[in-house]
């Protein structure tokens, strides 16, 4: 994880350094799960929220996940690695034919080392919960690892988008754009955001 030393995993670039306690936009040090829990919804699977996030959304659903996080905790990707295989193969996680790790958040991107040492270590299907707002070089990463990934679009135009979440669009188009076309087989699903009125 010695890229957290200067971050550039999303498109803000904060270039802290996480390892010593800097935090960028995301607010977020060490990556640290929140909650880990079975989730029957499809696909089924054993799902890490990761704490923080790269947007602030208004009505963020997940709040205390992204940006209060006082009960996350960093959790070593092996350890975790095997909490989850260990969850997918109980009766529990057989019973709801879980067959994958997913992680989501907030915004996994900003934990993206650890969730790539986790896929590599568990050596199982993964789905990546994002909001698209990463570099080109980490959805490429991203796409390496994962055999699923959901996209949540918050809005389109970027006037809409920046007053939604707080960045601009053109990243998550791009990133969308360039998955539907190089690794459209991987996308399990394109989720936006309806607010009556305004989106």
């Amino acid at each position: 994880m010695k890229e957290l030393e200067s971050c550039q995993l999303c498109e803000w670039r904060c270039n802290v350094n996480r390892l010593k306690g800097e935090l960028g936009v995301c607010r977020v040090g060490l990556p640290e799960v929140v909650l880990s829990t079975l989730h029957p919804a499809p696909p089924a699977s054993f799902d890490a929220f990761m704490a923080g996030c790269n947007f602030k959304c208004l009505g963020c659903q997940n709040y205390t996940v992204s940006m209060l996080h006082e009960k996350g905790e960093y959790i070593p990707p092996e350890e975790w690695a095997e909490l989850g295989l260990a969850a997918l193969n109980s009766w529990e996680g057989r019973r709801i034919n879980a067959d994958r790790l997913f992680f989501t958040g907030g915004e996994p991107t900003c934990s993206l080392p650890w969730v790539e040492a986790v896929a590599d270590y568990a050596n199982t299907k993964v789905n990546f919960d994002t909001n698209g707002f990463m570099t080109a070089d980490s959805l490429e990463r991203v796409l390496a690892f994962s055999d699923s990934l959901t996209f949540d679009i918050k809005a389109f135009s970027d006037d809409m988008h920046r007053l939604l979440t707080g960045a601009p669009s053109k990243p998550v188009l791009r990133n969308v754009k360039y998955t539907v076309e190089n690794a459209l087989e991987k996308v399990y699903e394109f989720r936006v955001v309806v607010i009556p009125g305004l989106v």
